[in-house]
């Protein structure tokens, strides 16, 4: 007893001592294959450990649990690994995308704008002077109404107002004139 006990000791001892320089292996800078193949070896170990000690084999439990553990963790990390360069690679796909739609619509609002240039050019090219006078004198005509129209509404505005206040004034003397009579009337 006191010799299976002793073994046990050792066992976990040894399986601690695993899990300490594995685990301290699991640096930021490994991939999820690495760090989970390490902690599910060491799980693995623990477990194998403590298992085989139960029925004598603990060394032998360690050992197949670590493998099973270390196996199982590798296969999770690496579908995990496998995920997060899909993700990246989308990313990076998405970003290529976004940058390409960007400069095409770049190029678009440039060749636009010279089609408009463009067509400006030809348009200057076809107007005679006799046609930019008749626009100009259209254009005065038209701000000429449109002064007169101005004009027009301010006066209204202005007759508006002066007949509220008119009618302002004229309400306040009747409630003068009302009240006074009142005061006024015998009792």
């Amino acid at each position: 007893m006191k010799r299976m006990k002793k073994s046990t000791e050792i066992l976990l001892g040894t399986l601690l001592a695993l899990a300490l320089v594995l685990g301290s292996g699991c640096s930021s800078t490994k991939s999820n294959t690495q760090k989970n193949a390490a902690i599910g070896a060491v799980l693995g170990a623990v477990a194998g450990g403590i298992i085989g000690n139960q029925s004598g084999y603990g060394w032998e439990g360690a050992a197949i649990g670590a493998a099973v553990g270390g196996g199982t963790g590798a296969i999770i990390g690496h579908t995990q690994d496998r995920k997060e360069e899909k993700r990246q690679e989308d990313l990076a796909q998405q970003r290529a995308h976004d940058l390409e739609m960007a400069r095409i619509q770049a190029e678009e609002r440039e060749l636009q704008a010279a089609r408009e240039k463009e067509m400006a050019v030809i348009e200057g090219k076809r107007l005679s002077q006799t046609e930019i006078q008749a626009a100009e004198q259209r254009a005065a005509e038209v701000e000429h109404r449109l002064q007169q129209l101005q004009q027009e509404r301010d006066a209204a505005l202005s007759r508006h107002q002066a007949y509220q206040e008119a009618e302002r004034r004229r309400l306040e003397a009747e409630a003068k004139i009302e009240k006074l009579e009142r005061e006024m009337q015998p009792q």
